[in-house]
């Protein structure tokens, strides 16, 4: 049926069958490019592939059934047996067995590995590369998954990243990322996630708005929100999982309790910076402000002490799983501390009715705020000098009176011993 086309070449039962004016085409195979009629400078090779296409151009098509219901749409390039095969839109390349295979009208689309993105129907601007990578998207669009099963069970969501086997596998959710084998491997409905690392937030599900970078951190979350854990192991202990708001800074650093933040882990000896910790403290965020802080009967009824830490017990206690052993990891337990009991200031505290913030209750372990003493050490220097003051006033009264004594008793002729 060709009429004006020209530099065309077929090789193959009805290869190029209908076509009339499209030019400089290539059809190798069993009723390869059969329907084309205009459409130019497409290549063919397998049978059927590019079977139904019209007049779309510049496609490749190799493989059986490659692109094979394509009619009008161009630039497409389809490698693997049913690669793109009803696709009807532009600018998508497909590398491997069934990639892309259910593509419709979506574009710019791309899919390296047997079964990536083979359920996309209108979802565009995707990248997949690895077996099965997005594998059952249909509408989700601007996704990127790398390795293998990455975004496999996506269909919807869109904006995703996820670099790594099975990263984010049974994600459902938009704009995530993932980096690394397992990385965010439970998550279905949670959104804006971000995981870097070997199964750094593992068991999210639903929770959003989490950041974990480093192996296995955050790997205990499943419901929690807007976490941050930066380095291995950093997060949550391994029997809590819906903590929100929490920060956990340096390797095997856990946090109990939600709107915390901690650095380090147990072996840390020495943390600090340039300058001290600063506090809000404007009068102008400040309510219900009374002068009650208890001084010299809150002091009295301390007991300060020394002691040792127990990393072991306090890894138990927070439910750490650290087996890692590296030269130096006990060295706290030689040092010997200074400080209180947080039980036993909790004590002194109830026995005077003073409400303290100084002991921190929120978590598994007691803590103690120790700036918070500040405002007590004050208040008994306060008392004291108050006491000081009163003695010094009495006792100039007191020489005050011995003076007009002994000068009434030297009057008299009484010899006075000084």
């Amino acid at each position: 049926m060709n009429t004006t086309g020209y530099n065309n070449t077929a090789n193959g039962f009805a290869a190029l069958f209908s076509n009339t004016t499209g030019y400089e085409n290539t059809a190798v195979g069993s009723q390869a490019l059969n329907a084309n009629l205009t459409g130019s400078n497409n290549t063919a090779v397998g049978t059927q592939a590019l079977y139904f296409n019209s007049t779309g151009g510049q496609n490749t098509a190799v493989g059986s059934w490659a692109l094979n219901e394509n009619i009008i749409g161009f630039n497409n390039t389809a490698t693997g047996f049913n690669s793109l095969r009803k696709n009807t839109g532009n600018s998508n390349t497909a590398n491997g067995p069934s990639a892309l295979a259910s593509n419709l009208g979506s574009g710019d689309n791309t899919a390296v590995g047997a079964n990536s993105l083979q359920t996309n129907t209108s979802g565009y601007a995707n990248t997949a590369i690895g077996t099965t990578a997005l594998g059952s998207n249909t509408t989700g669009h601007s996704n990127t998954a790398v390795g293998t099963s990455a975004l496999g069970l996506n269909s919807s969501a869109s904006g995703n990243t996820a670099v790594g086997i099975q990263a984010l596998p049974l994600n459902n959710a938009a704009a995530n990322t993932a980096v690394g084998r397992y990385a965010l491997y439970s998550n279905q409905s949670g959104p804006s996630n971000t995981a870097i690392g070997d199964e750094a937030l593992y068991k999210n599900v639903s929770g959003n708005a989490n950041t974990a970078v480093g192996r296995y951190a955050l790997s205990y979350n499943t419901t929690g929100n807007l976490n941050t854990a930066i380095g291995t192991n950093a997060g949550t202990p391994f029997n809590v999982g819906n903590l929100s708001n929490i920060t956990a800074l340096g390797n095997n650093c856990v946090v109990d309790a939600s709107n915390k933040v901690f650095v380090g882990n147990a072996s840390v000896t020495s943390n600090g910076g340039q300058v001290t910790w600063t506090a809000y403290s404007d009068g102008r965020i400040k309510n219900d402000v009374k002068e009650n802080v208890p001084g010299i009967q809150f002091i009295k009824a301390l007991r300060p002490v020394t002691f040792h830490y127990d990393v072991t017990k306090e890894n138990a206690l927070l439910g750490i799983l650290d087996t890692a052993h590296w030269e130096g990891k006990y060295d706290i337990e030689k040092i010997a501390f200074t400080g209180f009991i947080a039980q036993e200031v909790e004590t002194a505290a109830r026995q005077i009715g003073y409400d303290f913030s100084g002991v921190d209750k929120s978590g598994k372990l007691l803590g103690i705020r120790y700036s918070e003493f500040v405002m007590p050490l004050v208040k008994g220097m306060q008392e004291q000098q108050v006491i000081i003051e009163t003695q010094r006033t009495e006792i100039s009264d007191l020489k005050s009176r011995l003076d007009k004594i002994t000068a009434a008793l030297t009057g008299a002729g009484i010899a006075v011993e000084k």
